[in-house]
């Protein structure tokens, strides 16, 4: 994935803190690609929605200013290193159930690993 991505996750999220670090130590998100929450520049915080990041870890591209939420986040880094991913799950049944799933996940994130 190009360093121009910057996924921001929550850091007091025990789940959100777990899977990103994985995502950094798999590659799949370079050293600086995962900002907290409590860290991110406001410029970074301006640019978002912050009220869907409450439920949707969003992935922000400072190059073009695009934003990716939820399941098109975890799409979209998946896909920089696996395409046959993204060509998936961006395929409508099959991204209804990962949106459903990511929602219940998310809804329960703070429980789940805690």
């Amino acid at each position: 994935m190009k360093n121009n991505k910057i996924l921001i996750y929550d850091d007091k999220c025990p789940l959100c803190a777990a899977y990103t670090e994985g995502f950094v130590r798999t590659g799949l998100l370079p050293k600086g690609g995962r900002v907290a929450f409590s860290t991110v520049t406001d410029n970074i915080l301006n640019s978002i929605d912050f009220e869907k990041s409450k439920n949707e870890i969003p992935l922000y591209d400072t190059v073009s200013k695009k934003t990716w939420y939820g399941i098109d986040a975890l799409l979209e880094i998946l896909g920089a290193r696996f395409p046959w991913i993204k060509w998936t799950g961006n395929i409508k049944p099959i991204k209804w159930f990962l949106k459903k799933l990511y929602k219940l996940i998310s809804y329960n994130r703070k429980v789940i690993v805690a």
